[in-house]
């Protein structure tokens, strides 16, 4: 019988809820957000173990563009129509996307928005999985569904990358990249994404949400269309220079001939093939040999012996050269290329050269050996280029299969006059500034088109425009002159602003000015048309600012958001497992990172047989983060630990008559012996039952509680 798991992943297996033919689903616990999750696995007992490899191959691979694309279009859809109904999910990441065998998507988990939107949740409370978390859902301020877009961000860029853009050990780390570090643009990572994919998915990464895609329909779009987006510009390369080996020249005079073979009855459809890249050469070494230092005047007779002797050997070894060896590799090498195509009669240029009797089929019976160019073309079908290697005395092929050219679009001339000459046309919605009467489109396509012809002082001429082909066309349009009308009143001098915040009583900033008076909620009535810098400001929150374009007559809004500065905590202690106290609330067991707000606060780390350790720490400004490490005191090798789990969950654990600190699923570190264990839940009955911890050991219990 297989052994029971008590962990997956990060998750507290509690029990199991269901088992099918294909998988189990696990009623377990998420130490992470505190609350009771289901967790759905996969069995794998019944797969081949050939099955099973293949199936974690395809999954470590990055999907396809052109399969991202409509499961991203699926996500968007849900998640926009979430949006336009004052939803946001705010807890998007890769395990709330699920896809049906049928290809449909569904996005589950909308409990954080839930909660949001029973108002359950304090100001400067943070909520979601901070990997998938925008800059200012974990700062703790107020977010819209461009918080979801930034978190859709960061699950493409690990399909398209298969890195993550917000990477660390821990999650202070992540946190703080998130709001202070801009990813690796995917381009950087890897030359092959289009830059426009590129640019897609930086946008929805960007920090300020007002740089980001302001709705999901809008990143869907670009997405769908991301190869129209951005030039494809290749990256930067270094250059290398090398020196090619010596060869025989080409021969002079035009390319051998060969008898044509006899064309085929029916020439049979052949994959295209794709141009080959050349074999590079090898790179010419060069051994610089260092002059050797003169050597004293004088000689010897075996001194001239042996200088005879190395001009004999050096003669006889240059008549070798060029009388025998250099003839015999300058000798030309010849092979065969045999060029045919799916459609016959199709030109041949090799190495830019043509003869017209070049037509496929074709073979060469003597072509210099090593790399060339092959070119086919035909009127009616693209043209394609290939490049191939002819080796001494083989005979390469090359079947050239040829696709048809899609049929120009039709298209006509027509000039729009009017009889008010320099008037503006809009022509299916677009304009320009060229385009103003008398003016000539060149090709402007078959069928309707609706066109638009305007001039201050006149009454717009709507008109429909139907081209059919032939001979340039002139389209006149007449305009009627619009009656004098009486003189508008002068615009007015002030506008208002109306400034508001989340948190009443803060202090309004005008362009530097400031009066007692000035705090939100507040009413300006004479504003001087313009821009004007507001900054809204309250203790212990951070400031925002705006720069705000008033005009005369109107009235203008701000809402202000303000957020709780917030930095991070991180404790250990020594040993582990001790439970950790932050502002008196349970943090958790030992080691533990937690967010919290800009200020001082308290820590307390206790353990059972060990004593405690208390303190305080000071977050001074936002994005700080304070590591502790507490040193307890006592024998840890007379301790051991205790894990306790309870159906329900919830309930308080008593160790000897003492509370241990948080409810259950909970584990704490006791003395080794003998204990009396009691655990407690409100309308179920007490369990009491007696205990041994060994020494250094983890002692597991499992309850089910009975309702009373």
């Amino acid at each position: 019988m297989a052994e029971a798991i008590t962990r997956a992943g990060r998750y507290q297996i509690v029990s199991e809820l269901g088992r099918g033919s294909m998988g189990v689903v696990y009623q377990g616990f998420d130490p992470l957000i505190g609350r009771t999750v289901a967790i759905k696995t996969m069995l794998v007992e019944g797969l081949a173990p050939a099955e099973f490899e293949e199936f974690k191959a395809r999954l470590q691979n990055i999907l396809p563009v052109e399969t991202i694309i409509p499961m991203y279009e699926q996500v968007c859809s849900a998640l926009d129509h979430a949006h336009h109904n004052k939803v946001i999910h705010r807890d998007i990441k890769p395990s709330n996307i699920m896809i049906l065998e049928s290809g449909l998507v569904k996005v589950t988990d909308f409990g954080i928005a839930k909660l949001m939107s029973m108002g359950m949740t304090q100001a400067g409370q943070i909520l979601g999985t901070p990997n998938y978390m925008s800059p200012e859902q974990v700062k703790g301020r107020g977010v819209d569904g461009r918080s979801d877009i930034f978190s859709l961000g960061v699950i493409l860029y690990e399909l398209v990358t298969g890195e993550k853009p917000f990477s660390g050990q821990n999650i202070t780390t992540v946190i703080y990249k998130i709001i202070h570090e801009n990813p690796i643009s995917p381009r950087e990572l890897d030359a092959t994404i289009h830059p426009g994919l590129s640019y897609v998915i930086s946008r929805a990464l960007a920090k300020d949400p007002h740089e980001r895609y302001q709705s999901c329909r809008e990143l869907a779009e670009d997405l769908k269309n991301y190869k129209n987006l951005g030039g494809a510009t290749a990256p930067s390369a270094t250059v290398v220079v090398r020196v090619p080996p010596i060869q025989a020249p080409p021969a002079a005079g035009p390319l051998p001939e060969a008898k044509r073979p006899a064309a085929p009855s029916k020439p049979p459809r052949q994959a295209g093939a794709q141009p080959a890249e050349p074999r590079p050469s090898r790179p010419l070494s060069v051994h610089v040999v260092q002059p050797q230092p003169a050597r004293a005047a004088g000689s010897s007779a075996a001194v001239w012996v042996l200088l005879f002797l190395l001009l004999a050997a050096g003669g006889g070894g240059a008549y070798y050269y060029l009388n025998v060896y250099r003839p015999a590799q300058l000798a030309p090498k010849f092979g065969q290329l045999i060029v045919s195509a799916n459609i016959p009669g199709a030109t041949i240029t090799i190495d830019g050269k043509s003869d017209p009797a070049w037509t496929t089929p074709y073979a060469f019976s003597q072509l210099p050996v090593g790399w060339h160019v092959v070119e086919i073309s035909i009127e009616g079908y693209q043209d394609l280029r290939h490049t191939l290697e002819v080796t001494e005395g083989g005979a390469a092929t090359f079947a050239a299969n040829l696709i048809e050219q899609a049929p120009a679009a039709a298209s006509a001339m027509v000039t729009v006059t009017s009889n008010v000459s320099g008037a503006n046309i809009t022509l299916d919605g677009q304009s320009h500034p060229t385009w103003l009467t008398p003016y000539t489109f060149s090709d402007l396509a078959m069928g309707e088109h609706k066109i638009v012809v305007s001039k201050k002082g006149y009454h717009d001429a709507p008109q429909t425009l139907t081209v059919e082909g032939g001979p340039p066309v002139t389209f006149p349009v007449n305009l009627t002159e619009v009656a004098s009308a009486p003189a508008a009143p002068a615009a007015p001098k002030f506008g208002q602003l109306v400034v508001t915040s989340n948190i009443s009583g803060a202090t309004i900033r005008v362009d530097g000015n400031t009066e007692a008076e000035w705090v939100t909620p507040y009413t300006f009535s004479r504003l001087s048309p313009g821009r004007h810098n507001v900054v809204v400001t309250k203790s212990g929150y951070s400031d925002v600012q705006r720069v705000l374009e008033i005009e005369g007559g109107r009235t203008g809004t701000l809402n202000a958001d303000l957020a709780v500065p917030s930095g991070a905590i991180a404790i250990e202690s020594a040993p582990a497992g001790a439970q950790v106290f932050i502002d008196g609330r349970l943090a958790g067991t030992s080691p533990v990172e937690q967010v919290v707000g800009v200020g001082q606060h308290t820590y307390e780390v206790r353990l059972s047989g060990m004593g405690s350790r208390d303190g305080t720490f000071t977050i001074r400004e936002e994005g700080h983060i304070v590591r502790l490490k507490v040193p307890l005191v006592g024998d840890v090798s007379s301790t051991g630990i205790v894990e306790v789990r309870t159906i329900p969950p919830g309930a308080t654990v008593y160790v000897d008559g003492k509370p241990v600190g948080g409810t259950t699923p909970t584990n704490f570190r006791v003395p080794a012996g003998s204990h009396t264990l009691t655990i407690s839940l409100s309308g179920h009955r007490p369990v009491q039952k007696r205990i041994e911890v060994p020494a250094n050991q983890s002692t597991v219990i499992n309850e089910r509680l009975s309702s009373q």
